[in-house]
């Protein structure tokens, strides 16, 4: 990951340096060292790249998905309609 490419994922999650320093458990000194041009590693790009996969503001292509989850209608219906030891 380039430090472009670095800095465009934080401004895309709409991140100060400040706030993804501390979503990060790093300085804001580190995340403006990367951004300038200094090493990112590996283990520093794929932490900003799970941030963003988790982050509410993500790209079209992500609001457009299919929510998979059960909601929590479906959840209560099945729970409600088991037996009880009292029926």
């Amino acid at each position: 990951m380039s430090p472009d490419e670095y800095k465009a994922t934080r401004e895309r999650l709409g991140m100060t340096q400040a706030a993804l320093a501390v979503a990060l458990d790093v300085s804001r000194k580190a995340i403006n060292q990367r951004e300038q041009g200094g090493t990112i590693t590996r283990e520093a790009a794929m932490a900003l790249e799970l941030l963003a996969l988790r982050s509410p503001k993500r790209s079209r292509k992500s609001e457009n998905s299919v929510d998979m989850s059960p909601s929590m209608h479906n959840v209560n219906q099945k729970t409600n309609s088991q037996p009880t030891d009292s029926e």
